[in-house]
């Protein structure tokens, strides 16, 4: 598991977010995770990618 802190949001990150969120709101909410202490976005990584299904 690793925690994501990119500014840019990665394709396979923005895709990840789809399933918490819909798609026009993916900017806003991974804007509020980067800026929260209480929100933290992890994802699983693999072969250097997060791994999203």
């Amino acid at each position: 598991m690793k925690k994501i802190l990119s500014e840019k949001i990665d394709p396979s990150i923005r895709e990840l977010l789809t399933f918490a969120t819909s798609d026009h709101k993916i900017d806003q909410d991974y804007e509020k995770y980067l800026g929260s202490l209480n929100r933290i976005l992890f994802g699983f990584e693999r072969k250097e990618e997060i791994v999203v299904a």
